[in-house]
């Protein structure tokens, strides 16, 4: 399968100018116009392995739109594949650069397929021939698309500028991570520069030659645009997660968000109080851990809400966990997904039937991209807490979502990328993903005080506004393209 252009302008992403007639960001735009330096005719060309599912094919949409926009040129393309093996191999390489997975090095039956998809790709829709000209850049995001460089420098040589962007690492290496560095490393040598979120991520062979740069979001984004309440109510009833019949509103989405186990209704969205984790289905987001000691507090409100209120204990013993992800068979590039809900399955069928009606497994349809982020926005400015407990992370997208959104969120301080963004009891609160106890705790004390959560979403707002947009970002990589320049 060829090499995949996506379209970014059919996307509803709003002009500059229109952005501009938002308060908060006229300040961040204007200083970007500011400091933006075009590269003449050259064309920009960001690459990565899926056009929908994960922060990286959430994000370039609207960098490759607002870099057009600054008179950045800038397009978007995805590798594409029928080699089923090859997501297998290259989400064994993403979880070894996060130090999981099994105590098998890679071998050169891997090296031979990872090099075969590349090569298929590089080598198609004209790509080396006739669309990439001398001077250009090639931003290529992540491992999955990595061995492009082999052929684009065989074709090319030097003679365009190519620049590997990590959004996954660790701040410590084993036998895993060791692993995977060596694996990638004939090919991220012969890249003029790379990017990371966080120096701790940077092998030892790149040292000389990379920048960090924090992954943002676009603040009027369907994700991110403000929702009154009235809009929240109509989105979820449009996705199946409530119904107000005296109500009139839009058209119903066609595929709707499904529940395991028990009716979406009887969640009793919007007047329940709700905790939310929206992430990928992947084995390194803490699902299991968040689930537990969600559990351990609800089975023991009284030892958590020792000389609470009435309405602190109500809240405790009333509030529930949204668990929400992408339906896994809707990503192409993540094959653990289904393993990953079945886990949550089987840990979730063995509840208490009380416990159950007090948790949602929600499976969210991808065949509507802005559908999908809609629901994901209403979820989240629903919510009390937003959770992100994974393991490892390389930066947190849906934390920065919440965060704009007021929302005050537990993180975990294992992950580098969350403790980026996260300054314990000042935005929000850092705890150890693994311990249900610890997480019960938080979440109750969280919960009960009710001020704290106001002063952690107000800090948050400000933190995006000032670190986490889209604007800050393309002057990042105008500089990198400057410095490559001279």
């Amino acid at each position: 399968m060829p090499l995949h252009l996506v379209d970014v302008q059919n996307r509803g992403i709003l002009s500059l100018k229109e952005q501009e007639s938002i308060a908060n960001l006229v300040h961040p735009i204007n200083e970007m116009r500011e400091k933006v330096v075009t590269i003449g005719d050259r064309t920009i060309y960001h690459i990565n392995s899926t056009a929908q599912g994960g922060g990286v094919s959430e994000m370039l949409p609207r960098i490759v739109y607002t870099a057009n926009e600054v008179g950045l040129r800038s397009k978007w393309l995805t590798i594409n594949t029928t080699e089923k093996d090859f997501f297998t191999l290259t989400k064994r390489i993403h979880n070894y650069i996060h130090g999981a997975g099994d105590e098998n090095d890679f071998t050169d039956k891997d090296r031979e397929l990872f090099e075969k998809v590349n090569e298929e790709n590089a080598y198609s829709s004209g790509f080396l021939t006739e669309m990439i000209k001398e001077g250009d850049f090639i931003v290529i995001h992540d491992p999955q698309p990595a061995a492009l460089i082999k052929f684009i420098r065989k074709k090319l040589d030097r003679r365009v500028y190519c620049i590997w962007r990590c959004h996954i690492g660790l701040d410590e290496h084993n036998f895993q991570t060791r692993c995977a560095w060596n694996f990638l490393k004939p090919y991220l040598i012969e890249f003029d520069h790379a990017i990371f979120t966080a120096k701790e991520y940077v092998p030892n062979y790149l040292q000389d030659r990379y920048s960090l740069l924090f992954p943002s979001i676009a603040p009027l984004s369907p994700k991110n645009e403000y929702m009154s309440p009235f809009t929240v109510f109509q989105t979820l009833v449009q996705c199946g997660l409530a119904n107000f019949g005296h109500i009139a509103f839009h058209q119903e989405y066609k595929h709707k968000v499904e529940r395991y186990l028990l009716d979406p209704l009887d969640l009793d969205l919007p007047f329940s109080p709700i905790c939310t984790q929206v992430s990928r289905f992947d084995k390194l987001k803490g699902w299991l851990p968040l689930m537990k000691g969600f559990c351990e507090m609800k089975r023991n409100v009284s030892k958590y809400c020792r000389n609470c209120t009435t309405f602190q204990r109500n809240l405790l013993e009333n509030v529930k966990l949204i668990l929400a992800g992408p339906e896994p068979a809707s990503i192409s590039d993540d094959p653990e997904g289904l393993e990953v809900v079945q886990e949550l399955k089987l840990f979730y069928s063995n509840l208490p039937r009380d416990l159950q009606r007090d948790i949602g497994i929600l499976l969210l349809p991808m065949s509507d991209i802005d559908e999908n982020a809609r629901i994901v926005n209403a979820l989240q400015r629903l919510s009390l807490i937003v959770f992100q407990n994974s393991f490892r992370e390389g930066f947190g997208l849906t934390v920065t979502e919440a965060m704009l959104k007021r929302v005050p969120v537990i993180g975990s301080r294992h992950a580098v990328g969350i403790r980026l963004q996260i300054r314990d009891g000042i935005d929000g609160r850092l705890v150890n993903a693994q311990d249900d106890l610890e997480i019960a705790e938080v979440l109750a004390e969280t919960l009960m005080d009710e001020k704290k959560r106001y002063y952690y979403g107000m800090n948050s707002e400000k933190r995006v506004l000032e670190n986490f947009l889209v604007y800050s970002q393309i002057v990042k990589y105008s500089d990198i393209f400057q410095r490559l320049l001279s």
